[in-house]
């Protein structure tokens, strides 16, 4: 793969995906996600810049600017990114029944966990809590006073979580750089 300044912002996005795939706690998903709003963005921008001379990128920008106009999930992520506060915690939730206990210990009487850490642990308790991070779903963001609400990743088995709207966003790229490379660009 090339080293273009695009590309390399691409390869950022992935990483971060894959880190919020990996992430054991809601605090490391919330840095993954908060840093890939701003490397999302940033591919298009560099992209823009990169191949602004190219004579295939006219066609190519058409296409794929109509696609995140027009794309719920591409809005929602550009929208959120733009958000004041964008954070992974003020914009999405643990869903309830996907939070992992595990270890001998005791869950406090009348708990609802809602996140992962220690915090819901019975004193002297060496159970552990972690969230899974497929189960973190998106809430609505409010930009400059609009409200975008949630869309809904279609095919997915959790249409709203975070990780598959990260993963809608990164297959747009993957579509992009695929006719970029069929035009033999860089």
């Amino acid at each position: 793969m090339s080293k273009s300044a695009p590309r390399i912002a691409y390869r950022k996005v992935q990483e971060l995906l894959a880190e919020m795939e990996a992430a054991s706690e809601l605090d490391d998903l919330a840095d993954a996600w908060e840093v890939f709003l701003i490397y999302h963005q940033r591919v298009w921008n560099k992209s823009e810049a990169y191949y602004k001379g190219a004579a295939f990128w006219g066609r190519i920008r058409q296409k794929f600017s109509a696609r995140r106009k027009s794309d719920p999930v591409l809005q929602y992520v550009h929208q959120a990114r733009h958000a004041d506060e964008h954070g992974v915690q003020l914009i999405s939730e643990v869903a309830d029944s996907q939070t992992r206990v595990s270890g001998p210990g005791t869950i406090m009487p009348g708990s609802k966990i809602t996140g992962g850490g220690d915090s819901y642990l019975a004193p002297g308790s060496t159970a552990t809590v972690a969230i899974d991070p497929s189960t973190i779903v998106a809430r609505d963001v409010t930009n400059r006073g609009d409200t975008y609400p949630v869309p809904a990743v279609q095919g997915a088995v959790r249409p709203h979580a975070v990780i598959e709207l990260a993963r809608h966003a990164v297959r747009f790229y993957a579509d992009l750089f695929s006719d970029i490379d069929l035009e033999g660009g860089s």
